[in-house]
């Protein structure tokens, strides 16, 4: 009784950690192909994360200032918790 109730509850155990894994790693590359600027495929490509500015005239000349970040979708620990079902 006890070791079938034991090996239950490390089969249950084991499904959760495999799908968890399994659910890692499709949203990573669920997000390498829906936020290719947030996310490296290569590592000589350059990502768009980050703070841009710059300034940029209105076809009626006004200047205007913009600044942005760029914030990564999810970080490693994000998708974890994610990829089981906790977020």
């Amino acid at each position: 009784m006890k070791l079938g109730l034991f090996l239950s509850i490390l089969v249950l155990i084991l499904v959760f950690a495999i799908v968890g894994l399994v659910g890692y790693y499709v949203s990573y590359k669920t997000d390498t192909r829906e936020y290719p600027w947030a996310y490296r495929s290569d590592e000589n490509k350059p990502l768009l994360v980050g703070k841009w500015s710059g300034k940029f005239i209105e076809p009626d000349s006004i200047e205007k200032k913009i600044s942005l970040v760029i914030n990564e979708p999810y970080t490693n620990l994000d998708r974890i918790f994610y990829s089981i079902g906790l977020s």
